[in-house]
């Protein structure tokens, strides 16, 4: 993140409150959505 570079992470345990909106986050096991958000 600090690098600037696109961060995706899981939506589970404390990611989502850590990264806030500097990530997309996503339910891990939804490889759709980890589609979606690679291409984003």
């Amino acid at each position: 993140m600090s690098c600037g570079a696109p961060v995706v992470c899981s939506n589970r345990t404390s990611l989502p409150e850590v990264v806030g909106d500097a990530a997309l986050s996503i339910d891990p096991e939804d490889t759709q959505a980890l589609v979606e958000a690679m291409r984003s």
